[in-house]
């Protein structure tokens, strides 16, 4: 009989213990601190340009992009010769941070004038899916005179447009 009644106050005791840590654990408040600046992040870009000639036999047109060092502008020149000249430049982003990344502000160049043009496909926007560790995100940049040039443009007009582009990244949520 005291053995029996040994066995259920241990169970008891047991009983009353683990009631004892389940209370205690889901009756602590948990506190989570999140900073979401712009400090350490780490959006690198890659970017390639190819001409393509508007006139079969003609020489190439060709295109050079470079990303300053805020890592935010990315400025393409391109050097055209004669109508339906283009030099589309591939730009790859890519998340070296420690976490995922959105975009924060869109993708946008200024505007070329007059005999050129351009256009922008698959930009980045800030509607876009966040961009995880390690992942990338590509878009291309064209250059070219506009389709309403159909003759050679007079000297005047082969200079060398150049588009300056910005876009910010933030820590995703």
């Amino acid at each position: 009989m005291i053995e029996r009644k040994t066995t259920v106050l241990t169970v008891f005791v047991v009983a009353l213990a683990v009631m004892a840590i389940v209370y205690a654990a889901f009756s602590t408040n948990l506190k989570v601190n999140v900073t979401a600046s712009g400090a350490g992040i780490n959006v690198t870009y890659t970017c390639t340009c190819t001409g393509s000639a508007g006139l079969t036999g003609a020489t190439a047109p060709s295109g050079t992009c470079t990303v300053a060092s805020n890592n935010q502008t990315i400025t393409i020149a391109a050097t055209l010769y004669q109508p339906a000249d283009n030099v589309a430049c591939a730009i790859t982003a890519t998340n070296n941070s420690g976490f995922a990344v959105k975009v924060s502000t869109a993708f946008t160049c200024n505007s070329l004038s007059s005999p050129f043009s351009s256009s922008i496909s698959s930009a980045p926007a800030t509607s876009d899916a966040a961009v995880a560790v390690g992942g990338t995100k590509k878009w291309t940049v064209n250059i070219g005179y506009a389709s309403s040039v159909t003759s050679d443009p007079s000297s005047s007009n082969k200079t060398s447009p150049t588009l300056t582009c910005d876009m910010a990244w933030s820590q995703a949520a």
